[in-house]
């Protein structure tokens, strides 16, 4: 079993069907136009129809003085209910989107199980795990909000 510095579970209740939030969350270069946390989002590399193989440069941003950049290449896809990649970068190891359809609205989990490579974030560590937690959590919250408005314009729903 790997050891991650950070096991962060996040989840999103979408008022909209699983294909919609399926469709934002699958094209990671759209999410800057609804993920202000999102400063930078490329791909980088094509991979196979379902998009295990794609690769994606990613440089995100919160209300704390630095920015985080790393690849993200997906690795395993059921499609229209998750993606599962590796990051690599200045955080390294995986994020899971879990796609839950309830009726017509989705779920939405995010697993991410990371470690930190930056010298200064390593050696902060001890000091500021709850900071880097609270940023996650809510870049994480902006994203959800993000998305949601962002389909509801698409569907005229709140």
């Amino acid at each position: 079993m790997d050891s991650y510095d950070f096991q962060l579970v996040s989840e999103w209740f979408l008022p909209h069907p699983s294909t919609q939030v399926w469709e934002a969350l699958r094209t990671p270069p759209q999410w800057p136009r609804w993920w202000r946390n999102v400063e930078l989002a490329e791909q980088i590399a094509c991979g196979q129809d379902d998009g295990v193989g794609n690769r994606y440069r990613l440089c995100w941003k919160s209300g704390a003085p630095y920015r985080l950049r790393f690849v993200s290449t997906v690795i395993a896809v059921d499609t229209g209910r998750r993606i599962l990649a590796r990051i690599d970068g200045d955080l390294c190891g995986r994020g899971e989107w879990i796609l839950l359809p309830e009726g017509g609205a989705t779920r939405v989990r995010y697993v991410w199980q990371v470690s930190l490579t930056p010298r200064w974030m390593r050696l902060a560590l001890p000091l500021l795990r709850r900071l880097f937690i609270r940023n996650h959590d809510r870049v994480m919250d902006q994203g959800c909000a993000g998305l949601r408005a962002h389909l509801a314009a698409r569907t005229g729903l709140d």
